[in-house]
Formats: structure tokens, C-alpha cells, sequence
């Protein structure tokens, strides 16, 4: 994972969606202080952190990550044996 990147797309969508980063850290359970440390000096948010973020922003974990969308529901995106299951 390009960290650079993930910024960037992180900060861009914070923009469109019109927040600010100081709400974005709050909705993420963080400090703006630590959020804006993390954003400057391209620190990899934990898991949680990333997760909570791409749901305030209502986009997904994987846009962030790495710049791509499937727009497959996540219903769908289960193993095709738990799928078709076994007997």
C-alpha cells in the first residue's frame, strides 16, 4: 500500500464530503492531533482507525487502500463455498 496515496485519497474525500479533518478524527474515536500527525507524516492508520474513516465517508476500506472500487456488495464477495455450501 502506497501510505502517500492512501493520504491523498483520504484528504480528497474529505473535501468532496465537505468535512473537515478535526470531524473525521472524532468520528474515528482520535484525537485531531494525532489524525493530523498521522496525515503529515504518512503514518499507516490502524485497521480500525481506516475502517471507521471509510465509513464516515461513506467509501469503502479498498478505495482507500488501494484506489479501486468493485461496487460488488459485500454479500457477494463470500467464498463460493460458503455460497453453494457443502452438504
Amino acid at each position: 500500500m502506497d501510505i502517500q496515496l492512501f493520504w491523498k485519497r483520504a484528504r480528497a474525500q474529505i473535501r468532496e464530503k465537505r468535512r473537515t479533518q478535526a470531524e473525521v478524527a472524532q468520528a474515528c474515536g482520535l484525537p485531531y492531533s494525532t489524525f493530523r500527525r498521522w496525515i503529515t507524516k504518512n503514518i499507516i492508520p490502524t485497521l480500525d482507525v481506516a475502517s471507521a474513516m471509510s465509513d464516515y465517508l461513506e467509501i469503502s476500506l479498498e478505495y482507500l487502500v488501494n484506489g479501486e472500487e468493485t461496487n460488488v456488495p459485500i454479500k457477494n464477495q463470500r467464498c463460493p463455498y460458503f455460497i453453494h455450501g457443502a452438504n
